[in-house]
């Protein structure tokens, strides 16, 4: 669990009558247990997580009238909290990470060494200005794209697309300050509702998912002009459905976009709906079809796209080469599709909301929103609900890369090294009273 988050552990127990609980903490290994004062119910909730609790130990008791049984132990590792609520990632071709940390309300870089950095905004200080980086601040920054000229374009809740340099000054790009609405037009001149992802392509063509007003706008970029807004689908209203023509499509609150290598298509992960669409930029009509998923129905079926797999407010997305990953963000897993439709899960486990590595199956994340993929063709991860970057290695295992401050290296704190608490004595009881542990992490 990140330091700073909250930590719930759940107790499971049969017997007739129904047990009662007691839950116990050691911070000495298992040595000496102590009762944790009003915990006496199926869950016991830690909020927040400290940094002295790395390596703690909980369990409890279960207890009804023929005797008692406790529980084996769980360990608690408490990892540093090098994000806050982490929306949206990046990964330029050196390998460098760029992350929107939305309720820090900066940009963090990290070196392919795992070096953490502000890379633009003011930590816990939102605001609207612009300019060199020591003044510049932002407001819930969300989506977040690399422009050909290395410039990071980057959408926030001041209703604009702004533009980050390499030294981390900022400008406007487009939009009006604070002013809402649904206004094609040139620069400041142009409206958007709650902008969320963006992606830009190699000609300097950025495409905006606007979740409030239900619509996909793109920017183009002219020289005198700078950059001029079109919406190509979307209604301005919720709804769901397909058409020939972009506009007459409708979305419900779409907030992950990713363009295949030769950017004729656009991937919208239409988030309200529960869908991944399709947007055909080679037409200019800009016909949307539905891609995989069933429109309003959540789950999380694999299988063929259009027939049987489903998903469950799914947000960012990400292409290596034909295969589409998907951040599913309340099943707490990532989806895969295929160049041929079918979709399968390569990470985590669906309704398991928590924070374990291992091989895929055997991961669990929390309510992940975004993803990237390098050109090694690992996969990142941005699990928000564990304010926590995750990485998929080709082989499916997922991980948890280790960071360090960029100014002042210094590691996280060790896993602890105790066992798993004291050794259990089961007690004939008369009926048994079967007892087991998992954890739920917020």
């Amino acid at each position: 669990v990140t330091v700073g988050k909250t930590l719930t552990l759940t107790a499971s127990a049969t017997g007739n009558p129904a047990p009662a609980y007691q839950w116990q903490v050691s911070t000495d290994g298992g040595a000496t247990w102590t009762d944790i004062e009003n915990a006496a119910a199926s869950s016991c909730t830690i909020d927040p997580v400290t940094a002295d609790m790395n390596g703690w130990h909980y369990r409890y008791s279960a207890t009804n009238h023929a005797g008692s049984q406790t529980s084996n132990a769980a360990t608690i590792t408490v990892r540093p909290a090098w994000f806050d609520t982490p929306s949206a990632i990046v990964v330029d071709q050196a390998g460098n990470i760029y992350v929107t940390d939305a309720a820090a309300h900066v940009i963090r870089s990290i070196t392919n060494d795992g070096r953490v950095d502000v890379f633009t905004g003011q930590l816990s200080t939102p605001g609207t200005a612009t300019g060199a980086k020591t003044s510049t601040r932002l407001n819930t920054p969300s989506g977040l794209s690399i422009a050909p000229n290395k410039t990071l374009r980057f959408t926030d809740r001041t209703q604009r697309v702004r533009i980050a340099n390499e030294s981390g000054a900022t400008d406007v790009f487009v939009g009006s300050t604070n002013n809402t609405g649904l206004v094609d037009g040139y620069r400041t001149s142009a409206r958007f509702n709650n902008p969320s992802a963006i992606v830009t392509d190699s000609k300097g063509t950025s495409y905006v998912a606007d979740s409030g007003n239900h619509a996909i706008r793109r920017i183009s970029v002219d020289s005198a002009l700078g950059g001029n807004v079109v919406t190509i689908a979307g209604a301005g209203a919720a709804g769901a459905v397909d058409a020939t023509t972009g506009t007459l499509a409708s979305f419900d609150s779409p907030s992950g976009l990713v363009l295949d290598e030769i950017a004729q298509l656009l991937y919208v992960a239409d988030t309200g709906n529960h869908v991944i669409r399709v947007i055909d930029l080679a037409n200019s009509n800009y016909p949307v079809t539905l891609h995989a998923g069933q429109f309003g129905v959540t789950g999380a079926s694999d299988g063929e796209g259009l027939t049987e797999a489903l998903f469950n407010s799914p947000h960012g997305l990400a292409l290596d080469g034909g295969d589409l990953y998907v951040a599913d963000t309340d099943n707490s897993t990532i989806r895969h599709i295929q160049a041929n439709g079918r979709v399968s899960t390569v990470a985590g486990s669906a309704g398991s909301h928590g924070f374990a590595d291992g091989p895929g199956a055997d991961a669990t994340f929390n309510h992940p929103v975004a993803v990237a993929v390098d050109a090694s063709g690992n996969l990142y991860v941005l699990d928000t609900g564990n304010a926590a970057l995750r990485k998929i290695a080709p082989d499916g295992t997922v991980s948890s890369p280790a960071l360090t401050d960029y100014w002042i290296p210094e590691p996280p704190p060790a896993s602890s090294t105790n066992g798993g608490g004291a050794t259990t004595v089961w007690f004939a009881l008369a009926p048994a009273v079967l007892i087991a542990i998992r954890m739920r992490k917020q």
